[in-house]
């Protein structure tokens, strides 16, 4: 009886030819020592794309290899594209691609080569997201701006699985918008694959980027996992008498950037659309209860949050963080872990009502407050 081993070598070898997908290749080198074999070209260009693409981290001071250069490879070699599977944003230049000591160089900076701007402009009229209204956004790429070579970027990447965004631009409102527009799409396929988001706002080791920069995240219905690190703005953490921050306060703030974000992208347009996210984790944050309280009511299927707050003030009060907690996830809160969040707690911290939760981790005076608790209180009262 014939069978797939007993192809001709032909057939095998135009079998290597037709793959394009890295598991793919990696699978099928592993069928047979003959396979393999046949195969030996195909499995050294795999080999250099998944050394190359694999892991891809841009600096804006890093001048070896820009965002450009990637989009470049990218539009030259669609195949590459598919072998991305982690890529770091450290922030991006906005400077018209200045280059540090570099007298002979003119106020408008170095502008890409003819080739470069040409493959770039072709691939923003392919772009399915390009606003005809606002057309005249793309041509700030030529200066220098590399948020829109980071849109283009994004629009290609099919098989990503983590996004991690570092000293994200304050005002990077089109890529937002770019990637809430993937998610929002049922025709294209880039960032079908995205699982996990990590974004780290901290500067000088203090806060300095607002929620609304996970927003985006929430849409992309694959991601699970979601982290950040120095969350938090004077619009977060404000000086209002309650234990809250009230919604006038909140929209007192007059911020063009941030309003942008507040109400003019898609993910406000569509807020009956839950999010996938099951793991959340907040740290080194500054929010107050009224903000965090709108982003954990998209996060339904939440299994694991983690908040910990080294800042103060905080001006979360440990029971209504946990009364949000209970509104969107008491029958899915699996894992909970609360560090230093407010040291004298508002009362006593109660987690009783957790349908589903096996694991806590959470400081002691949370739980049992010795100035206001009872000879009587205990500490499995409080507990699930």
């Amino acid at each position: 009886m014939t069978g797939f081993s007993d192809l001709p070598n032909e057939l095998v070898v135009e079998v290597w030819r037709l793959l394009r997908d890295p598991e793919d290749i990696e699978a099928f080198a592993l069928t047979s020592k003959r396979f393999y074999a046949l195969g030996s070209d195909a499995i050294a260009a795999h080999n250099e794309l998944r050394s190359r693409f694999w892991s891809i981290r841009h600096d804006p001071d890093d001048l070896t290899s820009t965002p450009a250069d990637t989009l470049r490879s990218l539009l030259l070699n669609p195949r590459a594209a598919l072998y991305v599977r982690n890529l770091t944003i450290d922030g991006w230049r906005k400077d018209r691609r200045r280059r540090p000591n570099r007298p002979d160089v003119p106020d408008g900076g170095i502008p890409y080569p003819d080739e470069d701007r040409e493959l770039i402009n072709q691939a923003i009229s392919q772009s399915p997201f390009k606003d005809e209204d606002r057309a005249w956004d793309w041509v700030k790429f030529d200066k220098g701006d590399e948020e829109y070579i980071y849109c283009l970027i994004m629009t290609l990447l099919t098989h990503v699985q983590q996004l991690n965004l570092f000293r994200f631009s304050s005002d990077g409102v089109r890529f937002s918008e770019t990637i809430q527009n993937i998610a929002c799409s049922n025709s294209v396929e880039a960032l079908s694959r995205l699982t996990k988001v990590t974004v780290c706002q901290e500067h000088d080791n203090a806060p300095s980027g607002d929620i609304d920069r996970l927003h985006y995240a929430t849409t992309i219905p694959s991601v699970k996992v979601i982290e950040a690190r120095g969350i938090g703005r004077e619009r977060d953490v404000c000086n209002c008498p309650e234990s809250h921050c009230c919604e006038d306060c909140w929209k007192s703030f007059d911020d063009h950037d941030y309003w942008c974000h507040a109400t003019n992208i898609s993910i406000y347009k569509s807020k009956k659309r839950s999010s996938a996210a099951t793991h959340l984790t907040l740290s080194n944050c500054q929010l107050n209860s009224w903000r965090l309280s709108k982003f954990l009511g998209r996060l339904r299927k939440l299994e694991s949050f983690t908040y910990s707050a080294r800042m103060e003030p905080s001006y979360i009060q440990p029971q209504t963080l946990v009364d949000t907690l209970l509104k969107y996830g008491k029958e899915s809160l699996q894992t909970l872990h609360l560090r230093s969040i407010e040291r004298v707690a508002d009362r006593q911290v109660v987690l009783a009502d957790f349908k589903v939760m096996t694991e806590l981790d959470i400081e002691y005076n949370l739980l049992i407050d010795d100035r206001a608790a009872s000879p009587r209180t205990k500490l499995a009262d409080t507990l699930p």
